[in-house]
């Protein structure tokens, strides 16, 4: 698994985040990575099962993209999943943000 974490923060010069909360703004870290599946897999099948369930009522499939909010050390995160390549060679490219996204 490769990823790369990115920083998205609107701190003032030699502010921490903790300061920065106090003052209310949002720091968002973003986690990207790539999963490699067992093949055959579809994102467009699995996005369906998953959203059948009643817990997962605020679950989105737009066709090409599966997004949902999860909880990272009780804060929400939003979690893009899309999937590059055929069923039989299948690659997931996912994205993580959210203020609690930890860094490698």
């Amino acid at each position: 698994m490769r990823g790369r974490v990115q920083n998205t923060q609107s701190l003032q010069l030699g502010e921490s985040r903790d300061e920065a909360r106090r003052r209310n703004v949002l720091t968002h870290s973003s986690l990207t990575f790539e999963l490699a599946p067992v093949a055959p897999f579809r994102l467009d099948f699995t996005a369906w099962a998953l959203r059948r369930r009643p817990e997962n009522q605020i679950d989105r499939w737009d066709g090409s993209t599966y997004r949902r909010v999860i909880l990272i050390r009780g804060e929400p995160a939003e979690v893009h999943v899309s999937q590059e390549g055929s069923a039989e060679k299948p690659r997931l490219h996912v994205n993580v943000i959210g203020p609690r996204v930890a860094t490698p």
